[in-house]
């Protein structure tokens, strides 16, 4: 039987040009919102935690908007793991991710001061890294449009890229010129064993469907000893609850405030139990904050409102974010 609050959910987007299934285990949701573009969302209900398979799972953040892959998160009481419920399929996150880079939401990345941005980060990363291990061959689990990618070949590593977005990848050929990038799951692709001595995976584990199994064939490609550097939200961080803080007082239910394409939200406890399990010592866990930007947050209350400005006032303030090394267990 679904909770009373999954079924309220369910006959919400019912209500609004939304078509589901009878059974109620999984559904096909048209989203229909004007001047939205229309997608056909297969879903389905998260009954056990992937994580500790913990069946406790409480309702966290509700946001019912057109054309988006979920609108609904719920917290495993057992071990903290953050889970998108309903869930969309691969099919559906496919479709998603397929114009991500260009006419989606990370469109910014490909031009003007986003991509400038993305260009520094990425050599940040190689250059923290290279703390670690100065050379070898690397990759990039979801890659993106490429920026990390060429910050590593630049730096001497031989580089390697995968991702969903076609559109990414295109752009990573293309503009910068990269030759071992594909499009694809990381499982599909047919790397060898042991093949890479580091693997970047950069806000990747919030967006797959199975972290774990990622997690596992990440070891399975990395030689012995070789060195995993990770990056995700911290959703243990005092800004998550400042938000929902903010969402009580202006008498709403907390929305989702992280990527509404996200699947999963981690934190350092859960994070740090998927790395053990799959044979990672973790050598350094740091939580952050995203850089202040004073314009963006005008821009945001001028543009979205005071709900938007907050978030990303407590997203430059609060260590809401987390990046990681951690090395492959021989």
């Amino acid at each position: 039987m679904q909770p009373r609050w999954v079924v309220s959910a369910r006959k919400a987007i019912q209500g609004s040009d939304a078509a589901g299934r009878a059974d109620g285990s999984s559904g096909f949701f048209e989203w229909a919102g004007r001047g939205r573009r229309t997608m056909i969302v297969e879903s389905e209900i998260v009954t056990r935690c992937i994580l500790c398979n913990g069946t406790r799972l409480r309702p966290l953040a509700l946001t019912l908007r057109p054309g988006l892959p979920h609108f609904c998160r719920v917290r495993c009481r057992d071990c903290g793991l953050v889970i998108s419920s309903p869930m969309a399929s691969q099919e559906t996150l496919n479709r998603y991710y397929a114009d991500y880079f260009t006419t989606g939401c990370h469109a910014d990345q490909t031009c003007g001061e986003t991509y400038e941005r993305r260009l520094r980060a990425g050599q940040r990363a190689v250059r923290e890294i290279q703390e670690y291990v100065r050379a070898g061959r690397f990759l990039d689990v979801g890659c993106g449009a490429g920026h990390v990618c060429k910050a590593a070949e630049d730096s001497g590593f031989e580089s390697h890229g995968v991702d969903l977005s076609e559109s990414g990848i295109e752009f990573a050929k293309r503009h910068f010129g990269l030759k071992r990038v594909a499009c694809g799951q990381l499982a599909d692709v047919g790397f060898a064993a042991g093949m890479f001595d580091v693997v970047h995976c950069w806000h990747l584990l919030e967006h797959v469907r199975d972290p774990v199994a990622l997690i596992g064939e990440i070891r399975r490609i990395l030689v012995p000893g070789g060195y995993l550097y990770w990056g995700t939200d911290n959703h243990r961080s005092s800004g998550y609850t400042l938000l929902r803080l903010f969402s009580f007082l202006t008498m709403r239910f907390p929305p989702i405030y992280d990527g509404i394409e996200h699947t999963y939200g981690f934190n350092p406890a859960t994070i740090g139990r998927l790395l053990e399990a799959h044979g990672f010592r973790s050598l350094s866990v740091r939580t952050y904050p995203d850089p202040f930007r004073a314009g963006e947050i005008l821009r945001d209350a001028r543009e979205t409102g005071i709900g938007k400005a907050v978030r990303t006032f407590a997203q430059s303030v609060f260590r809401i974010k987390m990046r990681g090394v951690a090395q492959r267990k021989a």
